[in-house]
């Protein structure tokens, strides 16, 4: 991880935490999606995009010809990622394994206070199993303060079992839902 501050800074500023690991797996040829799942308990407004990964020194990590910054994985459609969310989508067309960064700016009133550059390592894997679909979840507003629940439904086709799990730095660690 790499962070910079602002250097005339007077205020308090905490810097985004990334919440998601650092790996992650995905199947050869399924559509994939990833965010590094930041969050800024200021509640600053954050701005995400590719980088070049660096080695020792801080020298950027060369590509193999046809790969570059944003275009880090071999894929049947171009890699893209949403500047505001970070959600970063692919669909791989070949067994891999890839690093790539992903820079997070850190924006209050408009004026960039702070970045941080988050390097992460996808494996991609030629899989049998067919993935969980998960229903979609409708858009939710909660007061502050208040409870919300929100059911999930997930089914898999090949009859194992599910297990999910939701990263947030808005949630209480073990929060649950009855």
């Amino acid at each position: 991880i790499f962070t910079t501050l602002h250097p005339n800074l007077t205020i308090k500023n905490n810097s985004p935490k990334i919440l998601n690991r650092a790996v992650a797996y995905f199947c050869n040829n399924r559509p994939a999606v990833i965010s590094p799942n930041a969050y800024d308990k200021d509640g600053d407004q954050l701005r995400y995009s590719f980088v070049a990964p660096k080695t020792v020194g801080n020298s950027p990590i060369p590509y193999t010809p046809g790969l570059s910054v944003t275009n880090p994985l071999v894929c049947s459609s171009p890699i893209t990622i949403n500047p505001t969310t970070g959600e970063i989508r692919f669909t791989p067309s070949q067994q891999q394994v890839a690093v790539l960064s992903v820079l997070v700016e850190e924006f209050r009133g408009g004026i960039q206070i702070g970045s941080m550059i988050h390097e992460m390592q996808i494996w991609i894997a030629n899989c049998t199993n067919t993935p969980p679909v998960i229903n979609p979840v409708s858009s939710q507003i909660a007061t502050v303060g208040s409870s919300l629940c929100i059911p999930i439904v997930a089914t898999d086709a090949d009859n194992n079992n599910i297990a999910l799990s939701a990263v947030s730095g808005l949630m209480s660690q073990g929060a649950t839902c009855v």
